[in-house]
């Protein structure tokens, strides 16, 4: 299907979006994958493939596992590089995973660890970090499964990894995610 009849056919507009389900459903792709698939299925087969490449990651690149960042034992990252050593000026990215913050893991987020850091020399000179955090349906955690909660590990994120970039001498830093939710779009900072 071309990009321009999806758009035509599944545009949302403001008055679309008058309900909380037609919200809901804006959000949530697995609702209207234009696959033939249920949206079961569809989460099925994108944790799945999420799995598979993870785990391809973590066996080909260097990394350093469950690094704690934050206050609670939920708070740990995964560390991936094409090298156990990395060059002064490297760029660091760091992946917060969406799930509408009651789904998914770092377990699943290092799956772009792999064609990000290795390949040509600019790619070899990138960390990935695959970050995990308290999910608001995991009310064992009680506050910190809050929205002020969530908040809160990302600014401890944001302290540990502004530190690490210091000790690892990186130029750059690029926080991002799959959700709008998670991270409002892409924040790069320039050190």
């Amino acid at each position: 299907m071309a990009v321009s009849s999806f758009s035509k056919k599944n545009a949302i507009t403001s008055k679309a979006l008058s309900s909380l389900s037609e919200l809901d459903r804006a959000y949530s792709p697995s609702l209207w994958n234009n696959r033939g698939l249920s949206s079961e299925e569809t989460i099925q087969r994108h944790v799945s493939t999420t799995l598979q490449e993870s785990k391809k990651a973590t066996e080909e690149l260097y990394s350093k596992i469950n690094l704690q960042y934050g206050s609670t034992l939920k708070n740990v990252l995964d560390l991936y590089s094409s090298s156990s050593t990395v060059a002064p000026g490297a760029q660091l990215i760091a992946y917060v995973h969406g799930g509408y913050w009651q789904f998914l893991s770092k377990e699943e987020s290092a799956f772009l660890a792999l064609p990000i850091c290795s390949g040509s020399p600019a790619r070899t000179a990138t960390i990935f970090l695959a970050v995990d955090y308290v999910l608001a349906s995991e009310k064992q955690y009680g506050q910190q499964a809050s929205i002020t909660g969530i908040c809160q590990q990302m600014q401890e994120l944001f302290t540990f990894v502004g530190n690490l970039a210091q000790v690892l001498q990186c130029r750059y830093i690029n926080y991002t995610s799959d959700s709008p939710k998670t991270i409002s779009g892409p924040l790069y900072c320039g050190l």
